[in-house]
């Protein structure tokens, strides 16, 4: 058994699918149970999350988000490595106004992909989509606002975590066998203290 450190490690962002394999509805909801026991600001549980496997579906939303900005000459997942479901995150608005919901989507979306990568699932969060075509596709009510696109599907890409290239360099990348590398800061760059007596 993994300690929950291997975990974290393993859960990456995955932009390439195995679309062979399809991910079931069940799947899913087990993935959105396990996220509904995340804690949420006031507890007062404002989010709401839209489950998405069938194929067509999938393929209606697909042109709606974008992939891997940092890999501009990278025209997203083909066909045949497209995600084969989807989690929208939606913000109830009339629980919590939207502006004030970002933490709690992020704790969500972490449970999310923290749950799906013990499933040995991949994960892709996608903060940048067409918000208002989303909005059409999903025939969501007003109310209901899309915060976060949860790609998910078997993984059909290797990702590594590597220490930052030249320059402090924190733009993933493609390495000469296609895997895509994560850089990740050390440590000793991230713990700040001083004597506060």
């Amino acid at each position: 058994m993994s300690s929950f450190s291997d975990l974290v490690k393993k859960s990456r962002s995955i932009r390439r699918f195995d679309a062979t394999r399809s991910i079931s509805r069940d799947t899913l909801l087990s993935l959105i149970d396990t996220a509904r026991f995340a804690p949420t600001g006031a507890n007062k549980q404002p989010l709401r999350f839209f489950p998405i496997t069938d194929r067509d579906a999938c393929d209606k939303l697909f042109p709606l988000l974008h992939w891997a900005m940092a890999l501009p000459d990278w025209k997203g997942p083909t066909t045949d490595e497209r995600p084969t479901a989807y989690i929208i995150i939606l913000a109830d608005t009339e629980i919590v106004p939207e502006q004030r919901i970002a933490m709690d989507v992020g704790i969500a979306a972490q449970t999310i992909a923290l749950a799906a990568a013990e499933m040995d699932l991949g994960c892709c969060m996608l903060g940048a989509f067409k918000k208002d075509d989303v909005t059409s596709c999903l025939k969501l009510p007003e109310a209901l606002v899309p915060e976060l696109v949860i790609a998910i599907g078997a993984k059909g890409e290797t990702v590594h975590l590597v220490e930052p290239r030249k320059g402090n360099d924190l733009r993933y990348y493609r390495d000469e066998q296609d895997a895509h590398c994560v850089p990740k800061r050390p440590l000793s760059e991230l713990v700040f203290e001083q004597d506060i007596l």
